[in-house]
Parts: C-alpha cells; structure tokens; sequence
C-alpha cells in the first residue's frame, strides 16, 4: 500500500514538474499542461490563428514562451529583437520535427540544408552558396532560360485571352524549369509525364501537413493518420527522380565530361573534399526544389491577385517597363534594379502575403538569453512575420497595397530590415538572388504582354489563402487581354 501511494504521489508530482512548470526565468506565456502544453490557452477560430495571434504580443510582448505538447518554443513578436537573435551562433539549429526524424534522418542525423543544422551543414551552406554564385545570376546562360521559361510562359498564356482563366499551377513547370537547368542543366515540356510527376509530389509535400503534428511524437505510431506513410513515399518518389540525374552526371564525369551545373560540380569537388557525399547532394538537391519551387510559384499567383484588385499599381507597372524600353531598358538580370516599381510591388507582394509567417523555425543549439529571459538548450524559435508585416509601426497603413513604401524620395528602391521573406543570418535562404530573379523576369514579361483585370462570369480574385507548409493562394480567376 505504502509503495503505491509513493508511486502515485512520485507520478503526480512528476506530471506537475513535465506538465505544469516552466523553466526558470522563461519568456512569459500562457499557462500550459500536461500533454498538449500552452495550445488550449491559445485564442483564435482555427489553430494557426491560435499561433500566429496578435493577442499574444498584445499580452506578453515582444518575447513569448510557449509549450507545444511537451517541447519548448519561444514567439519572436519583434523584428528587431528576432534580427538580433538569429544572427548569433546559438540558434542556428533546426526543430528535431519526429515525423520528419522519420521520413529524413538516419541514425537522428539530417541531411542536406534545410533541416540539418552544426558543422557538415555549416559546410554544405559554403559549398552550396559558393556554387550558386559561380553558376552565376547575372551571366547570360542562365538570364536566357528565365527569359525563354518567360516567353513559353507568355505564348500559353496567349491562348486564354478574353476569357476567364483559372490561375493555379501555370508556374510551376517555367519555375521548375529554370531550377533544373541551374542543378542539371536539364528542361522539360510542359505535357512530360516526369515533370509533371514530379511537380504534382512537390506540390503534395509543400501543401500537406499540419503546423503541430510535428511536435507530437505519438503520432509516428499511427503513419496512415499522422500521414507519414504519405511523406515517405513522396519523399522516395521525389529522391528516385533526382537520383536518376545524379546517376547521369555520375557516368557523364566517369567519361571525362565536365557538366557545369550543381550536380557536376559538386560530384567533381567531392573527390577532394571528405565533407561531401552522394547522399548530401541527394537532400540538398530535394531541398533546394522544395524551397524554390512552390514559393516563387505561389509568389506569382498572389502577385497576379494584387494586380487584378490593384488596377492602378498594373499600370504604373506597364508604365515603367514601357518607357525603360523606349530608352533602350531590357527585361533582363542585369538591368533589373531600372525597375524599381516593379521590384517595389514584388516587395509589397510579399508583405502582403506573407507566404511564409515565421521566418523557417530556429533551434537552440545550446542554452542562451533572448532579451534577458533563459532559452533552454532544443527550445524552437519561431518569429511573427506576419504580424510585423502588418504593424502600422513598421508599415503605415498596412491594410493598403503601396508598393510605393519602398520607395525613396529620389525615386530609389528601399531595403526595409523589416521584410524577411528569405530569413536572416547565416539561415537565410541561398536562392534568394534566384528567386528574386525570376519573379522579376516572369512578372515583368507578362505585365508588358497582357492586362489583366476581374473575370466576367466568376468570383473576382481577393488573395485568399490555404494553410500548408506556409500560406499558399487559392486558385481564382482573371481576365487576360493581349496589350497592343
């Protein structure tokens, strides 16, 4: 009897200890409890309105310490202080996501850029941004794919005019496209089975999944409802395609050829440097079409959305391409700065939509301070993007699509520290120069090609969003007119 009361009094009191306690000199939060942490204390009609709530800054601040189930997670609601925090060495990790544990890892070891984290990730960052730089933004090989993706792109379009057209998946081939050709030198039609294959996983993989099903790790024993089986075989089928590549360039360099692109490139260098490996080529290679695709596509659609319900900011658009070709401009890499009203809306499309909410999420790699409070060692770091976006004390008027904000009194284009889209510090997205670069080129190729204004027969277009791995657009419609 005794035994049984000391169990029951040492389980309770271990239950307070998991459940009902903080650590020390943690952020202020919500209350939280055993097993599903601070989410029931959480306000909002749907659980990512729960996270990313300006009640939470309202209520504790610029900092705030929350619990997901049993693992620690801390809200950055300042921009300010998340710039400072994430430009350190301390927070450079990635989430130990169990479900993705599962699905990339082996032996608890990730692979690649995106979830792997310490000094072979470090190391595969070097090579990878070195190697994108080489390729090269602003040489001409790769500005004449984006111009000529542009241009097919254009020409599909072509074939819509004066009718009301559903705006979904029309970028995801040209986008994709001009990926392939800067890591295989590879491009397919738009009717290849492969390709399409291959987009219709990469689209599953950035689209599914739930914000706080990583977080629980009971879920991994139930793979058909946590929808693991699912990740895994998409991640297989999606690492067969590139791996088929990779074994290409493997006997294209075993004949002596030289193919300049990443593949090529990083199966040369591999033979002097013991840090890279096949199976790090494999996860960086999947990284890099899952960070570069669906974002710039999706990035797209919300740009023709604001264009349509932003009448005015489509003319001063074609405007400024117009008159800078007059004087000789070009829709190109190297002259993309001219454009800087364009450029500002792309900005603007951003903040808008904020695609990405957080900032990709950080992990503490060991015990650190955020403004005075202590972060245990394996705390997750998220940052409100969205809410900054949307502050009137960064952006006036936020409610207002302004591209104009961007722009400085001597009619210059202004970085704002505040936009983040790509992340900050040694985190921040290595294809950013590429994504920006094709976002110029598609956007300004089709603003001089076609106006586009409300469809006639359907519902008009008003940027709504989806939930998946990040904020994605809904598809709707528009009317194209071919401009004279």
């Amino acid at each position: 009897m005794i035994f049984w009361v000391i169990l029951t009094g040492l389980s309770v009191y271990l239950l307070y200890v998991k459940g009902f306690r903080k650590p020390p000199n943690y952020p202020p939060g919500p209350p939280i409890v055993p097993m599903l942490g601070s989410i029931p204390f959480l306000r909002g009609p749907t659980l990512n309105d729960k996270i990313w709530s300006k009640d939470l800054a309202d209520q504790y601040g610029p900092v705030v310490g929350l619990f997901f189930g049993s693992h620690p997670a801390v809200m950055i609601n300042d921009p300010k202080v998340a710039k400072e925090a994430l430009s350190g060495e301390d927070l450079l990790g990635r989430p130990r996501d169990p479900l993705a544990m599962s699905v990339r890892s082996e032996n608890g070891r990730f692979f690649g850029l995106f979830l792997a984290d310490g000094e072979i990730w470090n190391h595969q960052r070097r090579f990878t941004l070195r190697t994108m730089k080489d390729l090269g933004l602003g040489k001409s090989v790769l500005e004449e794919i984006m111009i000529f993706e542009a241009g097919q792109l254009c020409d599909i379009f072509k074939s819509e005019v004066d009718r009301d057209v559903l705006i979904d998946g029309q970028f995801n081939i040209p986008v994709v496209n001009v990926l392939w050709s800067s890591i295989a030198q590879v491009r397919f039609e738009n009717d290849n089975p492969k390709i399409l294959e291959f987009m219709a996983i990469l689209r599953g993989l950035f689209r599914g999944g739930g914000f706080l099903k990583q977080f629980f790790a009971i879920l991994k024993h139930f793979p058909n409802l946590s929808g693991l089986n699912n990740r895994r075989a998409t991640n297989l089928k999606l690492r067969a395609i590139i791996q088929e590549e990779i074994e290409n360039h493997k006997d294209m360099v075993q004949t002596g050829a030289s193919p300049d692109d990443f593949i090529g490139k990083y199966l040369r260098e591999m033979e002097t440097d013991p840090y890279l490996n096949e199976k790090e080529l494999l996860h960086i290679c999947q990284d890099l079409f899952g960070a570069g695709t669906e974002t710039v596509s999706s990035t797209l659609i919300f740009s023709l959305a604001y264009l349509v319900m932003h009448p005015e900011v489509q003319q001063k658009c074609f405007e400024e391409i117009i008159r800078l070709q007059d004087i000789g401009g070009e829709i190109n890499l190297r002259e993309q700065q001219k454009f800087v009203y364009v450029n500002a809306t792309i900005n603007e499309v951003f903040r808008k939509s904020s695609m990405t909410a957080s900032i990709i999420p950080h992990r503490a790699l060991r015990p650190t301070k955020i403004m005075g409070y202590d972060i245990p060692y394996d705390t997750m770091i998220l940052t409100n993007m969205m809410l900054n976006n949307n502050d009137p004390d960064y952006f006036q008027d936020p409610e207002d699509f302004r591209p104009e904000r961007f722009i400085d009194d001597h009619g210059k284009l202004v970085k704002n520290d505040i936009l983040t889209p790509f992340g900050v510090g040694k985190r921040i997205c290595p294809g950013e120069a590429l994504a920006r670069g094709e976002l110029f080129v598609f956007l300004a190729y089709l603003i001089r090609t076609f106006a586009f204004s409300n469809p006639l027969e359907q519902p008009r277009p008003n940027a709504e969003v989806t939930w998946g791995m990040a904020r994605l657009p809904l598809p709707f419609y528009v009317r194209l007119t071919l401009r004279k």
